[in-house]
């Protein structure tokens, strides 16, 4: 058994083991440690650690572990081939016998018996092709299981279908969004314990607020519930009394822009990021006061092609960008949507003070007659917000402005303090 490697398809006989053509789970493992061998940002990780070698053997591991199992079905394939290609033998060795007794003991005539010899050949061919048949189906039969699995995969949120004019009238209900949050619960499949409890709340159109707390408090999974990236467990969003559940795909997302902290860094032009956030073609003049308020135009400006400047090293022509950078150009990428209700994640978190003050403070101005929602850990941004809420272990525990929220001495005060002091001691 002679076994070549080709990089990652390998040859047993006749059989090419491609790993490309595994089942689906596999080939999102290989393409994800693939990924990691040429990613720029996690090969500095990886080179620091010297983790090249256990990549390698990940890789090596998952790819024996796909030519183990074909080996197994090209086996079973091989014995019931084996079989189907004994069969046409064996029938036609049969059906010769029998026509030859026949012939000899005076049953059929000769020309019966040419006629049915004749039909030897046809039949054969028949069951030669039902051999070949067999051996596609065992072949290509495990592909059956990606499409039998995709089927059995259960959409967790449903939009709702309208006509037309259903969807203007509820266009009209949602200008100027007032977002109500009742009695909401939310926890994860498969796990008891709740990230958020009983959260009532209510942001009027037109609010600058700012939700805080510490690591795992609850604030990233509310503004996914108020996406509806997830349904609430218990109770019920809205906006201007309508439902979330009540609100087609496409309205609902017409009412949010939105940016995480995991933001996509596309390799496009920086013309062409922005054309992709607004779903229109946008004039220089929208594209350069987008990029003004998020401090992007500040680099952009020196490009050789400023907004038709193509992004991405692995391009002749392309420019990488910085981890601030990528991030300006991702709050500007939020601004050309024009949405009326705003929401960042952590949007500054890779850019310097400075800049995020003066990004801020543009902000601030921009949304007047917006909803900004947006979660921080920098009080020197969080302080100037209309109104901040607090969360704690999936509770809303404060709610108002820094000043009467110092004034109170809980759980803000003391958070405000601690970085206070740290800020102090640097």
């Amino acid at each position: 058994m002679v076994v070549q490697w080709r990089g990652f398809i390998s040859v047993l006989g006749e059989q090419n083991f491609n790993i490309y053509k595994s089942d689906s789970e596999t080939l999102r493992k290989y393409e994800y440690l693939r990924n990691m061998a040429i990613n720029r940002e996690i090969l500095m990780e990886l080179k620091q650690y010297q983790g090249f070698g256990f990549l390698k053997d990940r890789l090596f591991t998952l790819y024996r572990s796909f030519t183990g199992r074909l080996m197994i079905q090209y086996k079973k394939q091989w014995i019931w081939l084996t079989l189907a290609d004994m069969l046409p033998i064996i029938s036609i060795f049969t059906y010769l016998f029998i026509i030859i007794t026949q012939l000899q003991i005076g049953e059929i005539s000769t020309g019966t018996f040419v006629f049915l010899f004749t039909n030897i050949f046809i039949f054969s061919g028949a069951l030669s092709q039902l051999s070949s048949f067999l051996g596609s189906l065992i072949s290509d039969g495990h592909f059956m299981y990606d499409i039998i699995h995709f089927f059995d995969v259960k959409q967790n949120i449903h939009f709702k279908k309208v006509s037309s004019s259903q969807e203007e009238d509820i266009l009209e209900k949602l200008k100027y969004p007032e977002i109500v949050l009742k009695n909401v619960y939310f926890k994860y499949q498969n796990s008891d314990k709740n990230i958020l409890s009983n959260i009532n709340l209510t942001i009027p159109y037109g609010q600058n607020i700012a939700l805080i707390g510490e690591n795992g408090a609850g604030k990233t999974t509310l503004v996914k519930l108020l996406l509806r990236i997830y349904d609430p467990t218990e109770g019920e969003v809205l906006i201007n009394g309508v439902s979330l559940i009540d609100i087609p795909e496409s309205l609902l997302f017409k009412m949010y822009s939105a940016l995480f902290q995991s933001f996509g860094k596309f390799h496009l032009t920086i013309r062409e990021n922005l054309d992709l956030a607004s779903g229109r073609q946008l004039t220089d003049e929208e594209c350069i006061h987008a990029l003004k308020l998020s401090n992007a135009w500040n680099f952009i400006k020196d490009f050789p092609q400023q907004l038709d400047q193509q992004l991405g090293p692995t391009y002749r022509d392309g420019v990488d960008l910085s981890g601030g950078q990528w991030q300006q150009l991702a709050i500007a990428r939020t601004l050309v949507r024009g949405a009326p209700v705003m929401i960042l994640d952590e949007p500054t978190s890779s850019i310097d003070a400075k800049a995020e003050t003066e990004i801020f403070d543009r902000l601030h101005k921009q949304t007047k007659n917006n909803t900004l929602i947006f979660i921080s850990h920098r009080f020197s941004t969080i302080k100037d917000a209309e109104r901040i809420i607090v969360l704690d272990k999936g509770k809303i525990v404060e709610d108002g402005e820094h000043i009467k929220l110092i004034k109170d001495n809980q759980k803000y005060a003391k958070l405000y303090s601690m970085q206070a002091e740290r800020y102090a001691r640097e």
